[in-house]
């Protein structure tokens, strides 16, 4: 069984409804903020279900500004805030889990 075959919903399949939205939110958003980004998961490369964005902690405020405010974006809505706790340094991860109620996509940073 290969975990990265999309799973049908009642919402769809999240990739082919958002894979271009996503492709293209990541190329803008690496130009504007690549020097603060770390690292990106996308579910065409990884088993994650939406991008993940991980970002320096310097950063992080100007990420969740512009995820918020650029046009094409509009992430307005925080759906979920946590943290995780890893074995390695950094030990502790922010989670931002964000919706846009334009595009009804979501992001994780």
């Amino acid at each position: 069984m290969d975990i990265r075959k999309p799973i049908p919903t009642v919402y769809g399949d999240w990739l082919e409804k958002f894979g271009d939205l996503w492709k293209e939110q990541i190329a803008k958003l690496q130009s504007a903020h690549g020097n603060v980004i770390e690292e990106i998961y996308t579910p065409f490369e990884h088993p994650v279900e939406e991008p993940v964005i991980y970002v320096k902690k310097e950063g992080l405020l100007d990420v969740l500004r512009f995820l918020k405010t650029e046009p094409g974006f509009e992430y307005g809505f925080l759906a979920d805030y946590t943290a995780i706790d890893e074995v390695n340094e950094p030990r502790f991860h922010l989670v931002f889990n964000l919706l846009s109620h334009t595009t009804f996509s979501r992001i994780r940073v």
